[in-house]
């Protein structure tokens, strides 16, 4: 890829502090290490069948920021501005710059040159792939594939959230029934489940909430879906999270990837 610059690691020298230069070198050293480390981690071309997943954390050193930055569209860049938390800023920034970069190696160009439009839904696409993300506290889920539309949610299970209120007012009376089945001791963890691919089947259509997630039209009638397939993910126990296509082919390859 043209756009990976090959700079030696850790280089420092008196004619670079005499320069000033250290905490440049230093910086792209930081950055650097961490993209060719998702190098390593980048499961390679998309099969037709296949949807790969990277979970990446969202908490990067500033060196990393500082570098990817520039990556982000002048309209990216201004939407982090606006988010007065640096926290929140940052996880923005970096979970941008990781759909970027995720982006550049599928379409082979720099990830700055990647654009992103958006469907009259505001739902994100670039010709040539399928994608979507997901983020939640420091963790972010990217899904890329060329079978088809593709929407993917990853939540943190928070213990303090009153799930049955929720699923009281979002799910639909078969899942409520389903859900009162499980053991308590499972329920949350099987209610955040459920969350996920409702969430993850209203982004990969780009619909509105009160249609599909609740599976109910204004009018009380059911609100007819097409095709679908929805598909958990194998997280750590704190997490929950599912993709859902539109219109899959029969067999569906899902792969893992994480990037650092």
């Amino acid at each position: 890829m043209h756009y990976c610059l090959v700079v030696p690691i850790g280089i420092a020298c008196r004619t670079c502090v005499r320069r000033g230069l250290c905490w440049t070198v230093n910086l792209m050293s930081t950055a650097l290490r961490q993209i060719q480390y998702w190098h390593a981690c980048w499961l390679g071309e998309l099969a037709p069948d296949e949807v790969h997943v990277y979970s990446t954390s969202l908490d990067w050193p500033d060196a990393s920021l500082a570098w990817t930055g520039s990556w982000l569209s002048d309209t990216e860049q201004a939407r982090a501005r606006q988010l007065v938390d640096p926290i929140k800023r940052n996880r923005f920034s970096a979970a941008r710059a990781s759909l970027r970069w995720l982006l550049a190696k599928y379409l082979d160009q720099p990830p700055q040159e990647v654009v992103i439009q958006y469907e009259p839904g505001g739902k994100p696409y670039v010709p040539g792939v399928h994608f979507n993300v997901s983020h939640s506290h420091d963790r972010a889920l990217i899904a890329i594939t060329r079978a088809c539309a593709v929407g993917v949610d990853v939540e943190f299970i928070d213990q303090h959230v009153p799930y049955w209120q929720v699923a009281e007012v979002a799910f639909t009376s078969q899942e409520r029934e389903a859900l009162s089945a499980i053991p308590v001791g499972r329920q949350r963890q099987v209610f955040y489940q459920m969350w996920t691919g409702k969430e993850a089947l209203l982004k990969a259509y780009g619909g509105k909430l009160d249609i599909y997630l609740k599976g109910e039209s204004s009018g009380g009638e059911v609100q007819e879906v097409p095709p679908y397939r929805i598909l958990p993910l194998s997280l750590e126990e704190c997490w929950a999270g599912a993709i859902a296509l539109t219109n899959p082919p029969s067999a569906v390859n899902l792969r893992y990837g994480a990037l650092v």
